[in-house]
Formats: C-alpha cells, sequence, structure tokens
C-alpha cells in the first residue's frame, strides 16, 4: 500500500465492550491491517496507522535513538516500549475495533471519541480532553500573539522617537 493520506474529523462512541466505529474515511486509508498506539509526546491520545505507517515509526524511532547516540541495548529497548504498547486490532463484520484497556485508560476514551486525520495517521482522542487540550493551545497562541504585538509596537515607538 502507498502512503495513507487522512484528513477530517468524525466522533464515534466508545461501547460498553471497548469498541469504537471505525470510519470508512480512515478504513479506505490504512485498510484492515491498522496498529493503534500511545502518542510519542505523552499527550494522552492514540495514534492509528496504516501497517506501512507502523513500520515507519519503528525506524523512525531507532534512527532518532541512533542520533542520540544510544548504544543497541537502549534501541531495542525503545522499539520494545513502542512496539509493546502497540495494539494491531481487527475491524468485526461492523467495522468497528475493540481497543485495550490499557489504550483507553492512557488515552482516558470515555463516551465521545474523536478520530482526527492528520495526514500519515489519525489521532484518537477523548472528546473532552480533545476540548481541553484546544482551548489550552488557544489560550497559549493568545498570549504569544499579544507578547508579539507589544514587541511590535514597542518597536515602532522607538523607530518613531528616533
Amino acid at each position: 500500500m502507498g502512503q495513507v493520506c487522512m484528513s477530517g474529523r468524525q466522533t464515534v462512541q466508545l461501547d460498553q465492550r471497548n469498541r469504537i466505529s471505525y470510519p470508512v474515511t480512515y478504513r479506505n486509508a490504512i485498510g484492515d491491517s491498522l496498529f493503534i498506539s500511545p502518542d510519542q509526546r505523552n499527550r494522552g491520545y492514540l495514534i492509528m496507522r496504516s501497517q506501512e505507517g507502523y513500520e515507519n515509526e519503528l525506524s523512525r524511532i531507532e534512527k532518532e535513538c541512533i542520533e542520540q547516540g544510544d548504544d543497541r541495548e537502549e534501541i531495542e529497548d525503545a522499539r520494545r516500549d513502542f512496539a509493546g504498547a502497540t495494539q494491531n486490532p481487527a475491524p468485526d463484520k461492523n467495522n468497528r475495533i475493540t481497543l485495550n484497556k490499557e489504550l483507553i485508560e492512557y488515552a482516558g476514551l470515555k463516551g465521545a471519541v474523536v478520530i482526527i486525520g492528520i495526514g500519515e495517521y489519525a489521532e484518537i482522542w477523548d472528546a473532552d480532553r480533545l476540548k481541553a487540550y484546544e482551548e489550552e493551545r488557544a489560550r497559549l497562541k493568545a498570549i504569544k500573539r499579544a507578547k508579539k504585538d507589544a514587541a511590535k509596537r514597542a518597536q515602532i515607538a522607538a523607530e518613531e522617537e528616533a
């Protein structure tokens, strides 16, 4: 399969059997061989990839370890940590995937779950956690923008005085 490209945002429900629907948008891009793992930055969401995407991530982890000067054992540990936390669920006949307890707990999934296409992978978020993350990100961007605006005003004022 070639490089997948996903976009859009869909909300699905986590049912009592820890299943979510596997939307056709992502199923068409990834196929039936999908891999779900915790995000690598510990932000509390899951990443859904194709088999090719999973293999690419394993290679990226190894390359990053080599660049950091890690020895073979550290590289193997990093790959083991990633692979061990990754699930390879098979969609059922109703195109639902069952998530294991560890992934559900890591991402804090309950009720409404949002799946967001991010190009070659998709993110799986608890709806409330995503809302809080986006609100915090917007707040920090506003602060950063205000600081840039204040610096620009100060620069203009200094130029006018000169």
